[in-house]
C-alpha cells in the first residue's frame, strides 16, 4: 500500500485532486481491515505523509501503525520528514533493515499488486511470489 500522502498532521488532504479522493483515509482504513489479517505483512512502500517535520508525520504514523498486520515502511521520495540514515522507530511500523525469520507457506501464492490510487480501484498483478519458502533458504 503506497503513497498514502496522509495529512493529518498539517491539515493537508488529498481532495485537490478530484472527488473521489474525499475522504480518501477512511477509504483506505475500511479497505485495509476488509482485506488484510492480522497474521499478513503490510508493505508501505513510500509516501506515507505530506508533512515536512517528524512531529507533523506523527498523527500519520498512529494511523498507520493501528492498521492490521505487520507493517514494514520503506521511506518514499515526498517523505521528507523521514531522516533517511535512521529506521523509522515508530511502535508498529517496521523499517529496513531487518529479519523475517522461520518459513512462510500461503495456500496460495500471494499476489503483490499495485493500484492507482485508490484502494478498490484498478488493480494490476504486478509480481507472485513463490508459495513457500523452504528451511534454510537465505532469508
Amino acid at each position: 500500500m503506497g503513497d498514502t500522502h496522509l495529512g493529518f498532521g498539517v491539515g493537508k488532504t488529498m481532495d485537490r485532486f478530484g472527488a473521489e479522493w474525499v475522504d480518501h483515509a477512511d477509504k483506505i482504513r475500511e479497505h485495509t481491515i476488509a482485506t488484510v489479517g492480522a497474521d499478513d505483512i503490510l508493505l508501505i512502500p513510500g509516501d506515507l505523509s505530506w508533512a515536512t517535520k517528524r512531529h507533523q508525520a506523527e498523527p500519520d504514523l498512529a494511523y498507520l501503525a493501528e492498521l492490521p498486520g505487520t507493517k514494514i515502511a520503506i521511506k518514499g521520495n515526498h517523505d521528507y520528514w523521514w531522516e533517511s540514515d535512521k529506521p523509522i522507530g515508530y511502535p508498529g511500523l517496521l523499517s529496513p533493515p531487518f529479519a523475517i525469520r522461520g518459513d512462510t507457506e500461503a495456500p496460495q501464492p500471494p499476489i503483490l499488486g499495485e493500484s492507482e490510487g485508490m484502494p478498490g480501484r484498478s488493480v494490476r498483478q504486478s509480481s507472485v511470489m513463490p508459495p513457500r519458502i523452504p528451511s534454510g533458504s537465505p532469508r
